[in-house]
């Protein structure tokens, strides 16, 4: 009886004690597997973040194409030549309708010039400080005229430069793309062709003495 009694007993504590055990690895069990989740959770998280802030980033770093380029280095040629030829006209003029117009044309592609260098930088375009050589061989020239003969020479290559330029611009208007660029470009051919209508309505005075 003694030893039946002794292995109830022994089979007793050899079932707790697997109970117990089987209990504790289910307990660990449950709680490992929900890390790996929030772990997951917070990777995909972070990664759609890092690719909302890539697409926002690619969305405002937009690059013109070639053609856009080189439509802004034709406008920054054009503005440069024609603030110089504009101050020029304050100094050799003998009208004061040419001279006010020189100061318009100045102040006019001053301002044009300012908006160029803005979307330039903000697309990442470095644009070129020079002038075209037949525009410096003609600023040399007239720097030698003046009074009446300056006027004459003035409004003729005025009203020729922006005829030329006011027809490049609208050629090239429905290739333009990007959005900033075409709305300045819009702008700019509204101010060639204000130029353009007060060139050839001040062409007449240029043929009048001048008092000198």
């Amino acid at each position: 009886m003694r030893t039946n009694l002794a292995l109830l007993l022994t089979l007793a504590l050899a079932l707790a004690v697997g109970c117990s055990k089987n209990q504790a690895g289910n307990s660990n069990s449950s709680t490992g597997g929900s890390s790996p989740s929030a772990d997951n959770t917070g990777t995909a998280g972070s990664t759609a973040s890092g690719d909302n802030s890539s697409a926002s980033q690619s969305s405002t770093s937009a690059k013109l194409s070639d053609s856009e380029k080189q439509l802004l280095e034709k406008v920054a040629e054009a503005n440069k030549a024609e603030i110089e030829m504009g101050q020029l006209a304050q100094s050799n003029a003998a009208s004061p309708k040419v001279k006010d117009l020189g100061q318009k044309l100045a102040d006019d592609h001053t301002q044009n010039n300012q908006q160029l260098q803005q979307i330039a930088q903000q697309k990442g375009v470095q644009l070129q400080d020079q002038e075209k050589p037949d525009e410096q061989s003609m600023k040399t020239k007239m720097e030698k005229m003046k009074g009446a003969q300056f006027d004459k020479a003035f409004l003729q290559h005025e009203r020729e430069d922006h005829t030329k330029l006011l027809s490049e611009l609208k050629q090239q208007q429905d290739q333009v793309q990007d959005p900033d660029l075409k709305s300045f470009l819009s702008q700019t051919i509204s101010t060639v062709q204000q130029h353009l209508d007060l060139i050839q309505g001040s062409k007449a005075t240029s043929t009048q003495p001048s008092g000198q």
